[in-house]
């Protein structure tokens, strides 16, 4: 177990890296500085190969009906070009309408301000977004900014809620 000096140290040199402050090598570099214990192939499993098995196959189609009518956005925290580079794939990209990756634009959630440059990159107002997180930290950032926020549980739970969303707003 990590002391909180440790976990604190961790999390700034993380915040830095999701900044596009540092590189990846400079972040791994980093946190085994802070903790010799903490090896790059430990941090390749966590942030590469972990991240590699979370395509959710169900909401990438429910993204491709929703992209008919409605403008597709990305805002995440990832310290490299990730998602575009080994996550999604071309057609999938096409998808959205914008991504606002915090490595690209200095900023991380839950800074308001990235959450009010996404609005801005998509030319909507908050409340026409309905933003959508597994963090309940970023979604009451979201809220808080104005828009509609979906706490990420499960896929029909999310579904339920987006359904409820958009109807109210189609009335």
């Amino acid at each position: 177990s990590l002391s909180l000096d440790v976990a604190c140290k961790i999390q700034a040199i993380h915040r830095a890296f999701d900044k596009g402050i540092i590189s990846y090598k400079d972040f791994c570099n980093e946190v085994n500085q802070v903790n010799s214990g903490i090896t790059r192939d430990m941090l390749d499993d966590i942030f590469i190969n972990r991240q590699k098995r979370l395509k959710n196959v169900a909401l990438i189609k429910d993204i491709k009906l929703l992209a008919n009518n409605y403008k597709i956005g990305i805002l995440s925290n990832i310290g490299s070009s990730w998602i575009s580079d080994d996550f999604l794939d071309s057609a999938e990209m096409s998808l959205f309408s914008d991504m606002v990756l915090s490595f690209e634009v200095g900023l991380a959630k839950p800074d308001p301000k990235i959450y009010q440059l996404a609005c801005k990159r998509l030319d909507v107002r908050p409340k026409e977004v309905v933003y959508v997180d597994d963090s309940s930290t970023y979604c009451n950032q979201a809220s808080i900014t104005g828009m509609h926020a979906v706490l990420y549980k499960n896929y029909q739970q999310y579904r339920t809620e987006i359904s409820l969303i958009l109807s109210s707003a189609d009335n």
